[in-house]
This record gives structure tokens, C-alpha cells and sequence, in this order.
């Protein structure tokens, strides 16, 4: 069983650990100035669930676009899975 998967509408991704830090740097390289809200967060025994709002000003490459200079506002809804310490699965929806 890989050490990471997430569920993102539609797919399953087995990542990795090391898979999840690549897509996780991401996104400063392409939102430099990328700030984060957390509105929502609850805790359970091995779980979180928490809404977020993401924004930033696209300025590098950012799945398969190319920057824009324009600034972006999306929202999402993660469930995080942990085993072991460590985000083990997670569920995701965006509006990205």
C-alpha cells in the first residue's frame, strides 16, 4: 500500500510521501506571494477535515497553464487521513 494517496474528484493518485512534497512545492513556484485561510477545521481520532481559501498572484507555470500575472481566489475542502503521524490519505474537492 503506497504511503500517501489522495482522492481528487474522480481519481485516485497514489503519490507517495515523496510524490505529495513535488506537488506541494508547486505552489509557491507558481503563486509566490500565496496566502492560506483555514475557515473550517474539525478534528477526529486519526482525521481533519478543513475548508480553506487559497489566493495568490500566478506567476509561474501552474498545471499545464502558464503565468498570468493575474491574481486567483479558490476555495477547498480537504479530509486528511492520518497513520503512523503522517497524512496517510486525503480527500479533496476545489473550485480551482
Amino acid at each position: 500500500m503506497p504511503d500517501y494517496i489522495a482522492h481528487v474528484t474522480g481519481k485516485d493518485l497514489a503519490l507517495g510521501h515523496s510524490g505529495l512534497r513535488k506537488v506541494i512545492t508547486l505552489y509557491p513556484n507558481a503563486f509566490p506571494d500565496l496566502k492560506v485561510e483555514v475557515e473550517i477545521l474539525l478534528e477526529g481520532k486519526d482525521r481533519i477535515a478543513w475548508q480553506k481559501t487559497l489566493c495568490g498572484t500566478h506567476q509561474g507555470a501552474f498545471k499545464g497553464f502558464p503565468a498570468s500575472g493575474r491574481p486567483m481566489v479558490w476555495r477547498e475542502m480537504v479530509v486528511s487521513q492520518f497513520r503512523d503521524g503522517l497524512i496517510a490519505e486525503e480527500w479533496f474537492t476545489t473550485d480551482l
